[in-house]
């Protein structure tokens, strides 16, 4: 399972979400929403708002939750 979490570095919610999942010790990948990965990302997933977080099983796309 891979874990991916859509942020912004000026977003206090975002912080709060990575302490959690650093605490929490769930491995995650992190990608800037203002990077082009990251707006094609947003795109594709119809992701409105941040942070969010991805699941995938592989390469398919399981869940997302915002």
């Amino acid at each position: 399972m891979k874990i991916i979490k859509l942020y912004a570095n000026w977003c206090g919610p975002c912080k709060v979400v990575e302490h959690t999942l650093l605490d929490l010790g769930i491995e995650h990948e992190s990608i800037n929403i203002e990077s082009d990965e990251g707006y094609e990302l947003a795109s594709k997933y119809s992701i409105r708002s941040i942070p969010a977080l991805l699941k995938f099983d592989g390469d398919k796309f399981i869940d997302k939750l915002v």
